[in-house]
């Protein structure tokens, strides 16, 4: 699958980094089946980014920092949140399949 990246005016904004965690998050989700965006859930941060990493690998492309991956998540509308001592994402989850 080929990523579209944003547009030049965005990829500006947000830096080279976080643009290209963008559009990998993007395909991540549309590839994915048991992760995907939910207003009213939570993965583990630490999963969340393993999971990701362990995806791109698989296809190719470059392992992305956390720091990038926050950033390009905070963009698709995902906050970081915190419980005791665990940091998670909130408004992502992860299904029992896996589409």
């Amino acid at each position: 699958m080929t990523s579209t990246a944003p547009p030049e005016r965005h990829v500006a904004l947000l830096g080279s980094q976080t643009a290209i965690a963008l559009a990998l998050l993007e395909d991540f989700f549309a590839d994915r089946g048991d992760v995907v965006r939910d207003p009213t859930g939570r993965i583990q941060q630490s999963e969340f980014i393993d999971a990701f990493n362990a995806w791109a690998i698989g296809r190719g492309s470059t392992p992305q920092t956390p720091v990038a991956i926050g950033r390009a998540l905070r963009e698709l509308g995902a906050v970081q949140g915190k419980s005791n001592g665990q940091r998670f994402y909130l408004g992502i989850t992860r299904t029992a399949s896996r589409g």
